[in-house]
């Protein structure tokens, strides 16, 4: 149970400096929304492939992270 609030608040955390970094690069750089989001999306896959990876390799657990990228029906766009 401590280990979920403990994940809680720092989902909590991460997304309100993810807000205010967001704020600060729209009013200090003039980005892009779009640009802006997109790099989030992109990173945050990134990340989410990493602890697949990790947990995976940690757990000494036999799944193919990667398949998801093997069938063309599985992907959102062609």
């Amino acid at each position: 149970m401590k280990k979920g609030i403990i994940i809680t608040l720092l989902g909590g955390t991460f997304w309100g400096i993810s807000g205010t970094m967001g704020q600060f690069l729209f009013q200090t750089y003039h980005l892009n929304t779009m640009w802006l989001t997109t790099m989030r999306m992109i990173f945050a896959g990134i990340i989410l492939l990493a602890t697949c990876f990790s947990t995976c390799f940690i757990c000494n657990l036999r799944i193919d992270v990667l398949s998801i990228f093997l069938y063309d029906c599985d992907l959102l766009f062609k």
